[in-house]
């Protein structure tokens, strides 16, 4: 019977073995493109760059990061705040006006590099602009959820 055990555990053993060494990633041959799936989801990650950038405005806005330190982690939630009470003011006009483009720069194993460029809409009747454009560059992090890094300028 503890010989029958020992062989249907080294069985399993094998069986798992070999259904992880073909499901890990390998690289793929030179010159061909990378058509592994991306290791996070996309849709959830633009819907949370879209919420972490309305708490960073929120928090610029407030002049206190307590709202968008959620989002973050601790030196880049240190560093927004830094610019937020000594260095910058930002105009981040109406919500309404508003239009947020992002796109992904490069994406390695555990982050992501993006490019937001926000832009605002004219004013028909005065010609104006309702708020700074802007282009940033966010560092998110993920593991079992997105953090944003850092924030560039």
């Amino acid at each position: 019977m503890p010989v029958i055990i020992i062989a249907v555990c080294l069985a399993v053993s094998v069986i798992l073995n070999i259904a992880f060494l073909s499901h890990k990633r390998r690289a793929p041959p030179a010159g061909e493109k990378d058509t592994a799936p991306l290791a996070w989801n996309q849709a959830a990650l633009f819907a949370f760059l879209e919420e972490a950038d309305e708490k960073y405005m929120l928090a610029f806005v407030a002049k206190n990061i307590d709202v968008f330190a959620g989002c973050c982690t601790i030196p880049c939630a240190q560093e927004v705040q830094n610019r937020i009470l000594y260095y910058e003011e930002r105009n981040f006009g109406l919500p309404g006006k508003r239009k947020r483009k992002w796109t992904v720069v490069k994406a390695e194993d555990g982050s992501i590099l993006m490019k937001k460029e926000l832009t605002h809409a004219r004013e028909a009747k005065t010609r104006i602009t309702t708020g700074d454009n802007m282009t940033e560059y966010w560092k998110i992090i993920y593991n079992s959820k997105f953090l944003v890094a850092s924030i560039r300028i």
